[in-house]
């Protein structure tokens, strides 16, 4: 088996996005994953006239036998991945049983802050544990001797 990454070196856009779509073309790919970054990122496809835009989700969804996987180094704002998979399903794109998440990344819901785009705020909850690792509530235990729940128990979230 063969692997092809495609690895940026430096922060904002190179092309990456381009260079995937152009791999994912040749059909010999059957996993596209993203492994850094956040909402703020992202670029946008044209495929026979139709605009998809890409900002959490790896476009390896508009390949219909490719599964597709956000990483752990990948911060998930909630309410951007269920806008992207509603617009995909509402342009035809079939994406059941396609996309996986990691237990190991950030999971980022807009309970505190207004849905900003900087890095800078999902990093910064990131590391204040505003954010969720799902992998965390397997031991709910040890996340509460942490301090991370704290945060959300005097407000109804669930």
């Amino acid at each position: 088996m063969s692997v092809t990454v495609v690895l940026g070196s430096q922060f904002g856009d190179e092309g990456k996005g381009k260079l995937v779509d152009v791999l994912l073309s040749s059909g010999k790919f059957s996993l596209v994953a993203r492994c850094a970054g956040g909402h703020n990122a992202g670029h946008t496809l044209v495929v026979n006239g139709q605009s998809f835009d890409f900002h959490i989700l790896p476009s390896g969804l508009l390949a219909p036998d490719t599964a597709n996987l956000i990483g752990n180094g990948t911060v998930v704002h909630v309410p951007q991945f269920f806008k992207e998979l509603k617009n995909l399903g509402e342009k035809g794109i079939n994406y059941d049983g396609r996309i996986f998440i990691s237990d190991r990344a950030h999971v980022l819901f807009s309970l505190r802050r207004s849905s900003q785009r900087a890095m800078l705020s999902t990093d910064s909850a990131t590391i204040q544990v505003h954010a969720l690792i799902p992998a965390m509530l397997r031991q709910m235990r040890r996340f509460i001797k942490r301090d991370g729940a704290r945060r959300f128990e005097s407000r109804d979230y669930w």
